[in-house]
């Protein structure tokens, strides 16, 4: 479900680009926590062709409603990382959580991909794993 929703995301962003490409990184995580809510199994992060970066999965629908901007910490031609917060979640028992920091890297040669999920005042953060797929169209 989400896949479809990355694509048609990701069109809208090419169409407001014109003639310039963007690149949507179609993420799949394979590997986490079972039952690790705060890491979504699907990530889209799409870099613009001015440099924003704009990230969509699950947590950030759920909290937020609509796609967020992310900081880029690094962008070069071997790797992709990513920041941004989540402000004023739930966790499953009600309690508010005043931020999570999420954090995301790719490798663009091998396009592995990692996630970590930092909530505020907790001393361990939750990651996942898996593979980005690179989309320009």
């Amino acid at each position: 479900m989400l896949r479809g929703f990355f694509v048609i995301l990701f069109a809208g962003f090419m169409a407001q680009a014109g003639a310039a490409q963007g690149i949507l990184y179609d993420c799949d995580v394979t590997q986490k926590r079972k039952d690790l809510d705060w890491i979504s199994d699907k990530v889209g992060i799409v870099v613009k062709p001015n440099g924003q970066v704009t990230v969509i999965d699950a947590v950030i629908l759920y909290f937020n409603k609509t796609p967020m901007s992310a900081k880029v910490v690094r962008n070069d031609a071997k790797r992709l990382d990513v920041r941004w917060t989540i402000r004023g979640a739930k966790d499953d028992a009600n309690q508010r959580v005043g931020y999570f920091d999420y954090s995301a890297q790719i490798n663009k040669k091998t396009n592995k991909f990692a996630i970590y999920a930092k909530p505020e005042n907790y001393p361990n953060r939750f990651s996942g794993k898996g593979k980005c797929t690179p989309r320009t169209e």
